[in-house]
């Protein structure tokens, strides 16, 4: 039996023309058809010597699984990048949120003058969240209390990152510690790990988000 996946409304941002991550400029639909036959021939079919770089694997929680794909496009631009003598010249800092009703938090990034100088991603990691961490989300701000959340799914895509390599690079130290908040916060309430915090830092220390 094949596993039903949609596209939830946080993960529309990637086909905003003008949302500052992973860009997409394929059409919705025909993203979501190509993310639910991946996800469920790699579930039937393992991974091979031939496969390895595609395939599903668990994410940071119970609830969450990442499906490493090949770039189903030409013009998606990687969303981290290493920081370098020649790039650090547009490496700026700042307040931001990634939704309505989270606390602003300090980041950095990468601004490029012009998206040409970013290189081409290779892989696509689509973050997905099963229908059950996705309902109680969904009622955690209050405002959806009186509406009906219909489980007519499985899983839910809530995020997509453009990356060089297949393995999914660490979550940002300020994004694990936001999820090990209560959900009404911004986080999904999972327990924080002190050891993938760590690994976390080294790799962000080097690198930053692309805009």
């Amino acid at each position: 039996m094949n596993s039903e996946i949609i596209l939830t409304d946080f993960a529309e941002r990637h086909f905003d023309p003008d949302f500052s991550g992973t860009r997409l400029s394929i059409d919705k639909n025909e993203f979501v058809e190509i993310v639910n036959n991946r996800f469920n021939f790699m579930l039937k079919n393992p991974p091979s010597a031939l496969n390895n770089d595609i395939r599903v694997y668990d994410g940071y929680a119970p609830f969450c699984k990442l499906l490493s794909i090949d770039n189903p496009l030409n013009n998606v631009r990687v969303g981290t990048a290493k920081i370098t003598l020649e790039n650090s010249q547009y490496l700026k800092s700042g307040y931001s949120t990634r939704k309505e009703g989270e606390f602003p938090v300090l980041s950095r990034w990468l601004e490029y003058p012009e998206r040409r100088f970013i290189p081409n991603a290779k892989y696509l990691i689509v973050v997905l969240y099963d229908v059950n961490q996705l309902e109680k989300e969904f009622y955690s701000h209050g405002e959806n209390k009186h509406e009906v959340f219909v489980k007519n799914f499985d899983y839910g895509v809530v995020a997509i990152l453009a990356q060089e390599g297949y393995e999914e690079e660490p979550m940002a130290p300020m994004t694990m510690i936001r999820n090990s908040m209560d959900t009404k916060y911004g986080g999904s309430g999972v327990e924080f790990n002190e050891e993938k915090y760590n690994k976390s830092v080294e790799f962000w220390s080097t690198h930053a988000i692309v805009k």
